[in-house]
């Protein structure tokens, strides 16, 4: 017999989060004098490490620079910083609003993300709304990034659930096919309306 759902675990950035601010994205593109297509590149090659802590921001982003020979200084490090928490900080206020709707109805809810603690400190001290989550599982800690296996059971763990008691919501397709072989009812996020048909398919009674 099929089990109810009882728990909800959202992916945070392009799920709860907005796409990377444009804006921002041109202007870390000018402090490192590349092109768009060169930075995001780079950008996201390198992120894995810096999500799970093995680097910090001044590696991170020495990191980026060196790839290019580029120098930069500890004024312009710091303002890359900023700008990079602003622009993975602008909140989708539809999902927002959804999580506070289905909150009421559900036993549990996780935020289960591959995120720098540079991020993660900014969203603890700004978004009184993370108190909404039963836990808040982010790659920095405990140093382990999406897709690995342990760091979905880790949030299983805290929630105190079987997989096939939870949706997980993601937008990145290899972590939805991990999520999968763990047996967690799954949403490939593409954008808000088209999730919300599928999540009341998969859980009707859960939002009305």
């Amino acid at each position: 017999m099929k089990k109810s759902i009882k728990g909800i675990i959202f992916d945070y950035g392009c799920v709860i989060s907005t796409k990377f601010d444009e804006k921002e994205a041109e202007e870390i593109c000018l402090i490192l004098g590349l092109e768009k297509d060169s930075f995001y590149k780079i950008y996201y090659a390198i992120r894995p490490e810096y999500d799970k802590g093995a680097l910090n921001t001044q590696e991170y982003w020495r990191k980026i620079a060196g790839e290019y020979n580029i120098f930069l200084s500890e004024e312009e490090i710091e303002r890359l910083k900023e700008l990079d928490i602003k622009g993975w900080t602008v909140i989708d206020e539809k999902m927002l609003s959804f999580i506070k709707e289905t909150r009421k109805n559900i036993s549990k809810m996780a935020i289960l993300s591959n995120m720098p603690s540079d991020i993660l400190e900014y969203l603890e001290k700004s978004f009184e709304w993370l108190n909404l989550f039963d836990t808040l599982v982010f790659s920095c800690n405990p140093g382990i990034n999406k897709p690995d296996r342990e760091i979905y059971m880790i949030c299983l763990e805290r929630l105190g659930l079987a997989p096939e008691e939870c949706v997980f919501i993601d937008d990145t397709e290899r972590n939805i096919q991990a999520a999968e072989k763990l047996g967690l009812n799954t949403i490939l996020y593409k954008s808000f309306d088209e999730f919300k048909l599928e999540f009341i398919q998969i859980s009707p009674l859960l939002y009305i």
